[in-house]
């Protein structure tokens, strides 16, 4: 479940590989939106199980990231309350999302390249542009975030007990902020505020 910003949306991957969205929590709660995830065809066939995981939902909770597949191969896929599930034109491994402030665009880490890219423009002229790829840096993420302003890029590193700092544009490294343990997860709590576990 990712939650909006101000509390007033949910979107929710539910079994059964359902995205359902939900508002209206003050009075009584309302479903605005249910989509049935499906495999496409080349995927429908094999002997490792197949799932759905919820990567990333901008601020208002109304657009999201979703990864398909299996443990070897994996897809990306975008939706919207008002758009049905449309696959992105990639060939990654996507581990984890982020949106950008203003929402028209998001960061994405490749954990087949051990890269971060940029994708814009959701829909039929999507374009994918790799910010960052310093592999040695990266070999380890297990979650990404985003500064408020868009500058810089947080990618928790689990094996190497440490946060790095990007800048979003050039990719350069900024900084390292050790951790005292490996970090497992990096999710946003607010629009200033993460959880590390």
């Amino acid at each position: 479940i990712s939650w909006s910003a101000d509390s007033s949306r949910a979107v929710i991957l539910a079994p059964g590989n359902r995205l359902i969205w939900l508002t209206n929590f003050g009075a009584s709660p309302t479903r605005e939106a249910d989509w049935i995830l499906k495999f496409p065809v080349r995927m429908a066939r094999g002997v490792e199980p197949r799932h759905w995981s919820l990567l990333a939902a901008d601020s208002s909770a109304n657009n999201v990231l979703l990864a398909s597949g299996t443990g070897s191969a994996s897809e990306l896929w975008f939706a919207s309350t008002s758009t049905p599930p449309v696959e992105i034109p990639w060939t990654g491994y996507p581990v984890a999302g982020v949106f950008t402030s203003n929402n028209t665009a998001a960061f994405v880490f490749d954990g087949a390249a051990n890269q971060v890219v940029r994708i814009e423009n959701f829909g039929p002229t999507t374009t994918v542009t790799t910010i960052i790829s310093y592999q040695p840096y990266l070999a380890g993420t297990i979650g990404i975030a985003l500064s408020t302003d868009g500058s810089r890029i947080f990618v928790a590193d689990g094996p190497g007990h440490a946060i790095r700092v990007f800048d979003s544009t050039t990719g350069a490294l900024l900084t390292e902020l050790p951790t005292e343990a490996s970090p497992v997860s990096l999710v946003p709590v607010s629009p200033t505020r993460f959880l590390l576990n």
